[in-house]
């Protein structure tokens, strides 16, 4: 029975870990049409690059690497 829950939880974790990567991949998926329309559409140098940034984040599961470049881009703008 131990053995049991031990691989319900399991299950639910990997279950967890399966979702956020089928997000990851639907936000890099999105990333070079979003830069192409971007630069279409005229978007700033500043924009365009937190677009690529966030797609290198999905790709890498790094949840910091966005808002620290949004905070250094702020500072450079001060």
């Amino acid at each position: 029975m131990a053995e049991l829950k031990s691989n319900n939880k399991e299950d639910s974790i990997l279950l967890q870990i399966g979702k956020e990567y089928n997000k990851n991949m639907r936000i890099v998926g999105q990333v070079p049409m979003e830069l192409f329309k971007g630069m279409r559409d005229g978007m700033s140098v500043e924009e365009l690059y937190l677009t690529a940034v966030k797609g290198l984040a999905a790709c890498v599961g790094d949840t910091l690497l966005v808002p620290t470049a949004e905070k250094f881009l702020k500072e450079r703008k001060l």
